[in-house]
């Protein structure tokens, strides 16, 4: 006997749903399902640009994390720690934010996908360049 769940496991199980697909199956994906996605498509569009732009991230983090590691030799609290938490939490919400500005259609999603990390790497070198002349 058989038991009927309502889905088969070789469409809804195996199928890969947009969101799971790598950069280039999401960009093929796009290209070849114009009708179907019409109402999703700046989502998925944003997603093809976040697929870059997220392990991208790293470096920024660094860059932000290099100032706020350096103190001058006398000081013994690190505020860096607590600067560094307040800096990934402003990430995500600008993140946030920003994919639901590129959902909507107001920025372009190459621009939604890339705006945190253009904005924590402006934040990163003005921080940089800050200490490099408070230092010396």
């Amino acid at each position: 006997t058989t038991c009927d769940f309502g889905f088969t496991v070789e469409k809804d199980f195996f199928e890969l749903k947009p969101e799971e697909h790598n950069f280039a199956n999401l960009y093929k994906y796009l290209k070849t399902n114009n009708a179907d996605i019409a109402e999703k498509r700046k989502l998925y569009e944003v997603m093809l640009h976040d697929k870059v732009a997220l392990p991208l991230t790293t470096f920024v983090f660094v860059l932000l994390g290099i100032p706020l590691s350096i103190t001058p030799p006398r000081v013994r609290y690190n505020r860096g720690f607590l600067f560094s938490i307040l800096i990934i939490f402003i990430f995500y919400l600008l993140r946030a934010f920003a994919f639901s500005l590129g959902e909507s259609g107001k920025l372009e999603p190459i621009v939604a996908a890339w705006m945190p990390n253009v904005t924590l790497f402006a934040l990163g070198a003005f921080l940089y360049w800050k200490k490099a002349y408070t230092i010396s």
